[in-house]
């Protein structure tokens, strides 16, 4: 009997596997693409078994009515023309995706646009708006220009279907000309009014309308609105996506079923995954036992890297797919196998085994908040390191071979992931030694030890250096590697500063030591603190701290600061977007420690001060929590809450 249920399982899911949806995103608004890479990178995702491919494109096609970027920054229509001919001829579904309403800051930086954005004197949703990122699409010349450019980009794909995104739009009704509109109807009047004349544009244009799902995460009163023509792409980027649903994008992440609600109101949807292994596997086991019309895996950011490095784990996914009630490991397997061909079985395996931590980690940039927010496990760098070294093992010494010129060829996969790998490791290491010369408390002799280590550092990143950039010059001949520039000088520029801090540190270098609560991280509230020292106050640290996403239950954050007397007094305030919690807060220097003594007064909303005094997990919150109501109403954002507290050495 179970053989039974298995084998109808298995047609069930081939049958499944045929008429679904199996799509595969190319972001090419961040980072531009050779159209020969384009064409190439289709032809691998349909011998993979995608019949979809998502270009996100943003501005990136100059047509007549937008003749403004450089040829450079651009593509001509007749070159997306041969991008759509390769598709045709793969028998794949080409689908621009291009909003008309957030993500338009590449198009509103031209000074011909710039009018046309969603800005009140340089102010937005979140303060400054110095680069507008949202069309105002009640202004009528700019609703009319962008349905000029949104029907020049569709004339160039012959498919059925267009994605108008609609997503993260945050500074939606936030103009001078909006404003009367959402006070009199609402923000979600607004949101859907714009959403329904994209889908009256698309059918006049003979397309289908495709959307992301996550702005409805502040309007769910809508969702029942939506035409039931328009495909939903229902995204969600938590490493695992439990069986009860996913948690919401925004706001306080309510967990919300949108997919099964999608298949209640009979709106076709596609469940988008992102390539860490978890995410794919846990969000399509999840999906199972929903209706959906298939998967899309997008792949976003690509400023500083390859494209190429996502694709093994694009192709595992479609191994998934094809099987998906068997979801173990093998599917990954599988998939870095497909992709690497001519690799043993141990090296697959060390693949399978980078792949959960390759892609979490590739845009952590050495900061003095990442340095001083704590540090790797020994063992996980030691697992890299091994890692490393067996890699390396399979090809001649980094650094000294030609650069493939194929970028999707098996020796440039490994080539990309050995030199990624390599590059985590010294950023890593960097944040691991680099703690000890910000501590107040440190010795000549552990100084001198950090220096020299960051200076061999220094020197391989270097070498690396010189080996990205002859990577680019192969792999993305013609472009200019403006992202790549600005995260390569950064790791130098800091060691740099870290190798001139004195070998001990004076009395006047102190610490501040703030504890964070684990609350909403996909919030962003904006903290300040200050401290009074003979009745004079001064503001010391500030800036959006929150935990990581799947971080510690508690954030420990620390700030270098600079004062020449004790401090009497300290106060922390917070406003923005969400509320933040807080379980201590304190100064150090080398010889001294100051705590929390009495709690002087508060302002707005605050909850349980009083823990503040106790050097233990419990929390004071701070701010308004709810960030739905934040976005509804922003004038929310500028409420300002806080705690001033006086101190006594510890």
């Amino acid at each position: 009997m179970r053989t039974c249920i298995i084998a109808i399982a298995l047609i069930t899911s081939a049958v499944c596997w045929a008429d679904s949806i199996r799509a595969i995103q190319l972001d090419l608004a961040r980072q531009m693409e050779t159209v020969g890479f384009v064409k190439s990178y289709m032809r691998r995702a349909k011998d993979a078994g995608f019949n979809t491919v998502f270009l996100y494109l943003e501005d990136r096609i100059k047509t007549p009515c937008y003749p403004y970027p450089a040829d450079s920054n651009s593509y001509s229509v007749a070159e997306m023309r041969e991008v759509v001919d390769e598709g045709s001829r793969l028998g794949l579904d080409i689908v621009p995706v291009v909003s008309p309403l957030g993500h338009t800051e590449r198009l509103l930086a031209h000074q011909e646009l710039r009018g046309f954005g969603e800005q009140c004197e340089g102010v937005g949703r979140f303060r400054t708006c110095d680069n507008p990122a949202c069309f105002c699409l009640e202004n009528p010349e700019a609703r009319a220009w962008m349905e000029r450019y949104l029907t020049e980009v569709a004339a160039i794909f012959p498919g059925k279907n267009f994605h108008f995104g609609f997503d993260e739009s945050f500074n939606l009704g936030f103009c001078t000309r909006c404003r009367p509109l959402v006070r009199k109807h609402g923000l979600a009047k607004l949101f859907m009014k714009h959403v329904l004349r994209a889908n009256a544009l698309s059918k006049r244009l003979g397309k289908r309308m495709w959307m992301w799902d996550d702005f409805f995460d502040f309007f769910p009163e809508e969702f029942a609105n939506v035409p039931r023509n328009v495909m939903m792409c229902c995204w969600n980027y938590d490493h695992s996506i439990e069986a009860a649903g996913p948690r919401g994008h925004f706001g306080g992440r309510l967990r919300r079923d949108t997919v099964g609600e999608c298949g209640r109101l009979g709106i076709e949807c596609v469940v988008c995954v992102c390539p860490w292994p978890e995410n794919v596997r846990t969000f399509t086991e999840y999906a199972m036992s929903r209706k959906i019309a298939g998967y899309a895996m997008t792949q976003w950011e690509m400023a500083s890297d390859f494209h190429g490095f996502f694709l093994p784990r694009a192709i595992a996914a479609a191994e998934l797919w094809k099987h998906p009630i068997n979801p173990d490991g093998d599917w990954l397997k599988r998939g870095i196998r497909i992709s690497f061909p001519s690799l043993d079985e141990h090296t697959i395996e060390l693949l399978c085994g980078l792949a959960f931590d390759l892609e979490k980690l590739r845009y952590r940039l050495v900061t003095e908040r990442r340095i001083l927010g704590g540090t790797h496990e020994t063992g996980k760098l030691h697992y890299w390191q091994a890692a490393l070294q067996s890699l390396r093992s399979r090809r001649p010494k980094s650094g000294c071979e030609a650069i493939q010129k194929d970028s999707l060829s098996e020796d440039a996969f490994l080539e990309d992931i050995t030199t990624s790998l390599e590059m985590i490791i010294l950023c890593e290491r960097t944040r691991n030694v680099a703690r000890v010369l910000y501590m107040p408390e440190r010795d000549r002799f552990r100084s001198a030890a950090a220096k020299s280590a960051l200076a061999e550092i220094k020197t391989n990143w270097m070498r690396l250096c010189d080996r990205r950039r002859r990577q680019w010059v192969e792999w993305r001949p013609g472009f200019q590697p403006e992202k790549l520039e600005e995260y390569l000088a950064h790791l130098p520029k800091i060691i740099d500063e870290l190798c001139a801090h004195p070998d001990v540190a004076p009395d006047s270098e102190w610490l501040l030591e703030v504890d964070l609560a684990m609350v909403d991280t996909h919030a962003a509230p904006s903290w300040t603190v200050e401290y009074c020292t003979g009745g004079a106050w001064r503001k010391i640290a500030s800036g959006i701290w929150r935990p990581e996403v799947d971080g510690r239950a508690y954030s420990p954050a620390l700030f270098p600061v600079a004062i020449d007397r004790d401090p009497d007094a300290i106060r922390v305030s917070c406003k923005g977007y969400g509320a933040g919690s807080l379980c201590h807060i304190s100064m150090r220097n080398r010889c001294r420690r100051f705590v929390p003594n009495e709690i002087v007064s508060t302002k707005g909303e605050v909850r349980d001060a009083q823990n503040l005094l106790v050097d233990d997990l419990g929390e004071c919150r701070i701010g308004l929590p709810d960030c739905t109501a934040t976005v509804l109403h922003p004038e929310r954002a500028d409420v300002e809450s806080g705690v001033e507290m006086a101190l006594r050495l510890n």
